[in-house]
């Protein structure tokens, strides 16, 4: 391993982003379109020596235009380093930040990790994406994050800019946990028109009704455990929903699971077909909207952010994209996660909770990148060639998704728009339920045109500013 990592040059440096390896890397599958993820993970506060690189490895990584700087604290200088101790916040955090082809077969890519104090500003973060879109470019690497469209004035639903210098998609798994942690919250009371959303609901569900009947137990609605994305599988299952359904007193939670229903097919489902796709996730955003102009002074969240599909979609249909750009399900942080895991494995037989130094994981993300290089070109080094096992559940869900319906894709943009004005009937079904109606239509908010007028006004008056002062 250590003699493939000299020969591969695959030597990680902290804060180096190795974009002089992504072409070798996506060599083998052809396609130059790519989405990048960033997360992070605690990390043990310990300073280390490189003698590689003569670089003192566990401070926070200097930002400089909000670009993480390499082999920065390097020094023969005792009195320089004591400062450093006494000066530089040592790294509570590691960030990752990973690439990965719109080929669903194809494995990730380690494009750079480096210690961190968790402190940036808004400026630094935009500038550092900008630096990894415009380097990534340079090697004829497209991501398909950042883009200029053309939108129907018709499309008066659609909010986002024609052309976006950035676009940032939370995690699919990350919106329906945390749609979940609301839920089981205890200090937030949620209300949608004549209805309360509560939890207990659920709880008389496994109290009075036979498991049999909906299949949950008590953990699915413990707060605690506030990364359960089964529970969300469970909590939003058909069975529940048709309980809930019964009980007029639920109305409230059963909208509410509803569009916890509608988030997993939209988001995360590979099975869900494109046309399903938009369906469920305007589902979801039009009932916000309609929730939200009931509410109307709670500052809004944006339920914009994750209808990325439609935008691809667009672009597809003027054959701008691959038709793989589709795959949303797979736009998510999970593979900075599932690296996260892997390097915790290495380090031995410890709790996956353990946490690693950064010098240590980054040791660990060497030998995870040489096994990612070598999936790259089909096991394939050399003379010798490499077989790894694949458990059941990774091959079910790389070829579990409708690649036929997708590369038979003949969307036009008059099937988008009657795609959108049946998802908008579904929340008229919800906010009917609840008793919203009546105050909706008063309010001349329930067309599709005058919510999305009234929806875009309230957005609008944000006063939010990124200001870049240097």
């Amino acid at each position: 391993m250590e003699s493939l990592i000299r020969n591969q040059e695959m030597r990680m440096t902290e804060s180096e982003l190795q974009f002089q390896l992504i072409k070798e890397h996506l060599k083998s599958n052809k396609c130059n379109y790519v989405f990048i993820v960033e997360d992070a993970t605690s990390s043990i506060c310990r300073i280390d020596y490189d003698a590689t690189s003569n670089s003192f490895i566990g401070f926070s990584s200097p930002l400089i235009d909000g670009v993480p700087q390499s082999n920065f604290f390097q020094t023969e200088n005792f009195e320089q380093l004591e400062l450093w101790f006494n000066e530089i916040d040592k790294a509570k955090f590691i960030n990752l930040y990973m690439l990965k082809s719109l080929v669903l077969s194809d494995p990730p890519f380690i494009l750079a990790a480096y210690g961190s104090n968790n402190k940036a500003k808004a400026i630094e973060i935009l500038k550092r994406w900008l630096f990894i879109y415009h380097q990534s470019l340079i090697q004829d690497i497209h991501v398909i994050d950042i883009f200029h469209i053309k939108i129907p004035k018709q499309w008066s639903w659609f909010f986002m800019e024609e052309q976006e210098i950035l676009f940032f998609m939370q995690d699919g798994i990350h919106i329906a946990t945390k749609f979940r942690n609301r839920l089981l919250s205890e200090t937030a009371h949620m209300k949608i028109g004549s209805y309360s959303i509560d939890i207990q609901d659920v709880f008389d569900l496994i109290d009075f009704e036979s498991k049999i009947e909906h299949n949950l137990i008590k953990c699915d609605i413990d707060p605690k455990d506030r990364q359960n994305f089964a529970s969300c599988l469970r909590i939003s299952s058909k069975d529940v929903l048709n309980l809930l359904e019964k009980n007029e007193k639920a109305t409230g939670t059963y909208v509410y699971l509803s569009l916890l229903r509608s988030i997993i097919a939209g988001f995360i489902e590979r099975s869900t077909t494109v046309e399903e796709r938009l369906f469920h996730v305007w589902t979801v955003i039009f009932t916000c909207r309609f929730w939200f102009s009931w509410i109307q002074y709670l500052e809004p969240e944006n339920d914009n952010n994750n209808s990325e599909t439609l935008s691809d979609l667009k672009k597809i249909i003027k054959k701008k994209l691959p038709v793989d750009s589709l795959n949303t399900f797979a736009f998510n942080s999970q593979i900075c996660e599932n690296t996260f895991r892997i390097a915790r494995s290495l380090s031995g037989s410890f709790s996956s909770n353990t946490n690693f130094s950064v010098k240590s994981f980054l040791k660990q993300c060497e030998k995870i990148s040489i096994i990612n290089s070598i999936k790259s070109r089909g096991g394939q080094i050399g003379d010798y060639q490499f077989y790894f096992p694949q458990h059941h559940r990774n091959h079910k869900e790389t070829y579990n998704y409708p690649k036929d319906h997708i590369n038979e894709l003949n969307l036009t943009e008059i099937d988008i728009e009657i795609i959108i004005k049946n998802a908008l009937e579904e929340p008229k079904k919800y906010v009917s339920m609840v008793n919203m109606t009546e105050f909706l239509k008063t309010k001349n908010i329930y067309t599709l045109s005058s919510l999305s007028t009234f929806t875009r006004t309230i957005l609008n008056r944000s006063s939010s500013k990124i200001i870049d002062y240097n």
